[in-house]
Order: C-alpha cells, then structure tokens, then sequence
C-alpha cells in the first residue's frame, strides 16, 4: 500500500476542476519543468549509490563476496586504463561489506562491479524489480533500463566495454530506474517479500482486495539481513544518512547521488 506519494514540480489540480482555457493548458504543457509528468513513475533517473544495496546483495548471492571481504580504498582506482573517484578524496582506508554501505564507499563497489560482471548485474537488478514496471495501478508508468551487453549492441549497434560495468555497479552510467523501482527494491529488502502495489489503502478483509505478497526467488535470509544491518548503521551508527535519524523510532536507509 502507497500511503503518501508526492511529485515536484506539480500543477494546481485545482484547475481540472473546471474546463480549462485553451492558454491555461497550452501554459501547463509548455512549461519546460514539465508538470503535468508523475515523476514517482513515469520518469526514470540514474539511481546513484542506492543501487549499490542490489549490487551488496548479487556480490553476498553469488558468493563473490562475504561480510569480511575487505578493499583498500585510496580515494581513487584504477580499472581498464582508466581513474574511477570515490566521493571522498582521502579515501576510506581498508573497509567491509557493511562499513561500505554504511560510507557508501565507491571504490569498493568498483570492485565488486568487476567481479561480477554486467550480465550478473543486470540478472539481479531484474530480480530486483529494475527494468520492468512495477505494475502500479496508475497510467504511464515507465519500465526504466537496465543495460546489457544485448542491449547495448540492440540500441547503439556497438560492443559492451568492461569499463562501463564500472559505472554501472555505482549506479550511473545508462542504467535508469524510477523512484518507485527503488522504493520496491528496498521494501524486498526490508520485507523479503515483493509487494503488489496499490495507491490506496486495501481492506483484506474484503474478497476482492486481498492481493498477496509474492515471494522473491529464494534470496538467502542471512544474506538479506546483512544488508538490513548495514542499511541500519548508515542512519544510525554515523553513516552517511545519519540526517535521517527520528529518535525512538527505529529507521534503516541509504543515500544516493547521481549526476
């Protein structure tokens, strides 16, 4: 159940509450900010560092990594010839599974990008609930991308270079997902379940609303509450997204910049 939903910029929707003036709707559909898109569901965006919780869980899945696999991180790497950032300059110095999501570390991600592969990631991104709609019961929703060595020979008629994986595994490059891909993403986390969803409240005590939760492909429970706790310790125990504390109330969560 979608209990809040919220898109900026907006438009008064006061104004469809009446028959509009043909200047009224030539200025709403006009506007470069374009208002009138539900940018929850029909826009997609780089994800940034939140998709480095799918990539965590496809490193635990396919057994690439453990919770004390460790990277030196210096601030920078280099992969295929060329020099890949982490946000912080002076580096994070040797860091785990969980202390990398928790300073959402890139370097490490960098790492584990290359060892998986993109045909990896784009199989667990899938499973994630990237690149297709969620089947919201709403018009115009958007599937996203979730790019492939297919993909990239279908669209741009050119090779998937090992470089791009690098990218990819921080979130940027061509991969596209909308707000509301992610907010499922991170609800299989927090549930282990994959809901279907709905933007109203449903009584299931009624016949008709009782739509069920669907299992995910049999993810690893232990793998799953790894990531739980790291996603707990970047609000709460000095991550990146310690701004997000409520105090008494327990809050898990993890922060994402795209460029």
């Amino acid at each position: 159940e979608i209990l809040a939903m919220a898109s900026r910029p907006t438009f008064d929707p006061n104004q469809f509450a009446r028959n509009l003036s043909p200047e009224e709707w030539k200025n709403l559909v006009d506007q470069p900010e374009s208002p009138l898109q539900n940018r929850v569901f029909q826009n997609a965006f780089s994800p940034g560092s939140i998709f480095k919780i799918i990539m965590a869980l496809a490193g635990l899945e396919r057994s690439v990594i453990n919770a004390s696999s460790v990277v030196r991180c210096t601030g920078e790497a280099t992969f295929y010839n060329r020099r890949f950032d982490c946000w912080r300059e002076a580096g994070h110095g040797e860091i785990a599974l969980r202390e990398a999501i928790q300073h959402s570390c890139n370097i490490y991600f960098y790492n584990l990008g290359q060892k998986l592969g993109i045909q990896d990631i784009e199989t667990f991104s899938r499973r994630m609930g990237l690149g297709v709609k969620t089947g919201i019961n709403l018009l115009g929703e958007v599937p996203g991308l979730v790019p492939s060595e297919k993909w990239k020979r279908r669209a741009r008629g050119e090779p998937w270079y090992p470089g791009e994986t690098i990218s990819v595994a921080i979130g940027q490059g061509p991969l596209l997902a909308t707000p509301l891909q992610l907010a499922r993403a991170i609800s299989i986390i927090a549930t282990g379940r994959v809901p279907a969803l709905h933007l109203v409240e449903l009584n299931l005590d009624s016949p008709k609303d009782a739509i069920p939760f669907v299992l995910p492909v049999d993810f690893v429970p232990e793998n799953l509450e790894q990531i739980r706790e790291a996603m707990w310790s970047v609000v709460n125990d000095g991550g990146t997204g310690q701004a997000a504390q409520v105090a008494n109330f327990e809050v898990c969560g993890k922060t994402g910049t795209a460029q």
